[in-house]
């Protein structure tokens, strides 16, 4: 798994850099091929009617690989906090398409080869 982290309006720091790898390393048993993670860290200073904070930090993932893309967009003003929540969608994001395409399996009857579900999945 390759992992390219662009940090905007913060600082990069050691620690954020190693918390990022080590939660998405845990992903990496759930996809089946070598994959490349673009991830955006943003932080805005911006009112928060909710939470009443000033400080946002946006974290997003893009996760592609030959036959699979994820998009995982996530809001909080904890860095922490959005990470471990980024980090859950991404994992039931993989499991639900794998299922679905396990699913595919046994209902159509249909070998390895999956390409007309990709195209569908794409569309």
């Amino acid at each position: 798994m390759k992992i390219d982290t662009t940090y905007i309006g913060v600082k990069s720091t050691e620690s954020m850099r190693k918390y990022v790898e080590r939660k998405l390393k845990k992903l990496e048993n759930l996809l089946e091929y070598d994959t490349n993670v673009a991830i955006t860290v943003n932080m805005n200073k911006k009112k928060d009617k909710k939470q009443d904070k000033d400080i946002i930090v946006s974290v997003e993932v893009n996760a592609t690989n030959c036959k699979e893309r994820y998009h995982v967009l996530e809001e909080n003003s904890d860095f922490y906090t959005a990470i471990d929540k980024l980090e859950e969608k991404l994992k039931r994001k993989i499991i639900k398409k794998k299922e679905k395409i396990q699913s595919l399996k046994r209902r159509k009857g249909i070998n390895s080869n999956i390409e007309e579900f990709n195209i569908v999945m794409s569309a």
